[in-house]
């Protein structure tokens, strides 16, 4: 058990309070100005100028989530922490300063709150938001691991009212009701054990330091599967998780070998949620960039591999990684249901790449706003799935994986899934020679006759689709052409170029911005119970006629 000392002055480095973790990437003098100066940027290209007192509830901000959560973290101090023990005397006392008269804000507006309140995920106020608290809590630790409140010491009525804050969040975080077991619940917790080991208030709850300990073991265990993959349905998730326990181990708050068996097993088999190229596979809320940490993959040579991970959710099957990207393959398939965090329709979707160059992707992630883009993020037709009408995953409990093994098998890749529900069942299969051509062959049978779309989305350097009848093209300013034609059912073919009117056609590949796709929509004609797709999707001529030859022999060898 974490052995509990006093923490005044107790000088644990800065990443422990997780500084990074919203980081923008200033430098000290520009910091300490900033927040001196109350400009809040939790953006690089958007900042404000907080007003006094702080319109904690983020009026002209209210459909903007994340800066309203941001806020109420008070991550507008987090800047200056990786510099604070450099700075001077004078000004280490301005920004203690500083954080008391925020204290004595925050409190006038919610000092009287009870201490077990329970948030929604879209909460009229993101004062006591899981995530919100756990970071307001960090931000208080670091401060009075560095003297807060012997700079308080001399005014016995500050002293209190500082007390009286850390005392009413220790009782908030360590009651289990209000504990969100995500990766919020990680800033909860780890929030709680700052203010325990960094606050002279923390001396009084000894017994609650257990607490801490044991819920941060279950919350690592409901974060990942057995076999290390984290379990919130984005690879972006995987990686920041991991970079947030990489500074909460750095605590040394928690002694236990459990912990660290598991991320080091998470560790180990991220290299699978990486792209050739190196980036995050943008299912989920992933954003399409590389991650922040290093990850060590094995010398392996060009021929294709296959995941293990079906029962977390994700396939994969990819060249090994001594392939050089421009000659690389990659086929990316998501099935999961765990819960709704991060959750997207998404079932049975994927990517596919080929050297280098995205074919078919995920829309990817936007942000976290309440506007139509997001809507539109976390739809079916914003991926490469069978969208059913009238359908909502979201709206169903949670089924676990819905994908069966991945192999490869004479230089072919086969991946598949299956979900089932008492209103339809689908089959799905992708088969691939993933450096020429790809076959998704869908299957559905339902209850009652509904539309059904396949729905594919074109990588970001494609720009122009032609419909010449008896197939599709893609093209973009390359050599590569994408040629899809499709088969079985009766049905009708549209494509959507960031069309706003409909809402189709749009990729985010940069955390709130909106940039220009292509969508392809094949959608079933007439009312009929079962439903069958055969799409063949081909880099050229030659591997277009393979891959027909291919679907046939495999279809009369289903039979």
């Amino acid at each position: 058990m974490t052995q509990f000392s006093k923490g005044v002055g107790r000088s644990c480095p800065p990443e422990v309070f997780l500084p990074d973790i919203f980081w923008v990437g200033l430098d000290p003098e520009t910091a300490l100005n900033q927040c001196l100066s109350r400009v809040f940027s939790p953006r690089r290209t958007d900042s404000e100028k907080l007003s006094d007192p702080i319109d904690w509830e983020a009026t002209r901000r209210i459909s903007d989530r994340n800066w309203r959560m941001q806020l109420q973290g008070w991550a507008f101090l987090q800047p200056v922490l990786p510099y604070f023990d450099s700075y001077s005397q004078a000004h280490r006392e301005s920004l203690q300063e500083l954080v008391f008269k925020t204290v004595v804000d925050w409190v006038s507006v919610y000092g009287d709150d009870p201490n077990d309140i329970v948030t929604t995920r879209m909460p009229d106020s993101y004062a006591w938001y899981d995530m919100s608290v756990g970071y307001r809590a960090l931000m208080v630790a670091f401060f009075c691991s560095r003297g807060l409140e012997q700079f308080l010491s001399k005014n016995t009525a500050d002293l209190k009212v500082l007390n009286d804050f850390v005392d009413k969040h220790i009782l908030h975080l360590s009651t289990p009701s209000v504990l969100y077991r995500n990766n919020h619940g990680l800033f909860q917790i780890h929030g709680l054990a700052a203010l325990l080991q960094n606050s002279t208030e923390g001396m009084k709850h000894f017994h609650r330091m257990q607490y801490a300990e044991k819920a941060m073991l279950e919350l690592l265990e409901t974060q990942f599967s057995e076999d290390g993959i984290h379990l919130e349905h984005s690879p972006h998730y995987h990686f920041y998780v991991l970079d947030v326990f990489d500074n909460i181990m750095k605590s040394g708050w928690y002694q236990t070998e459990e912990l660290q068996h598991r991320l080091d097993k998470a560790t180990n088999v991220s290299k699978w949620l990486l792209d050739p190229n190196g980036r995050v596979v943008t299912v989920g809320d992933s954003l399409f960039s590389k991650p922040r940490r290093s990850v060590a993959v094995p010398t392996i040579g060009n021929s294709l591999i296959s995941s293990t991970f079906e029962k977390s959710g994700y396939s994969v099957a990819r060249t090994g990684w001594g392939c050089e990207p421009d000659e690389s393959a990659f086929i990316f398939m998501t099935g999961a249901h765990h819960s709704n965090v991060h959750k997207h329709r998404d079932c049975l979707s994927f990517e596919w790449q080929v050297g280098g160059l995205r074919v078919l992707c995920d829309s990817g992630k936007y942000g976290y706003h309440s506007d139509e883009y997001r809507r539109y993020a976390l739809s079916a037709r914003a991926h490469n799935v069978l969208e059913i009408d009238g359908f909502d995953v979201l709206k169903m409990s949670p089924i676990g994986s819905m994908l069966s093994p991945s192999y490869i098998e004479d230089g072919i890749a086969y991946l598949s899934g299956f979900r089932g529900y008492k209103a339809f069942q689908h089959e799905r299969e992708i088969i691939s020679e993933p450096k020429r051509w790809l076959v998704i062959i869908d299957e559905v049978n339902q209850q009652r006759s509904k539309p059904v779309t396949q729905w594919l989305h074109f990588g970001e350097n494609f720009n122009e689709f032609k419909d010449l009848g008896e197939y599709c093209v893609v093209e973009g300013e390359h050599p590569v052409q994408v040629l899809i034609q499709s088969f079985g059912s009766k049905s009708s073919i549209e494509f959507f170029k960031a069309d706003t009117e409909s809402m189709n056609g749009f990729l985010f590949m940069r955390d709130d911005i909106v940039d220009t796709g292509i969508a392809m929509a094949i959608r079933s004609v007439g009312e009929n119970p079962t439903t069958k797709f055969l799409t063949v999707i081909s880099l050229d001529e030659g591997a277009h006629q393979d891959a027909l030859e291919f679907a046939e022999k495999h279809q009369m060898n289903a039979v």
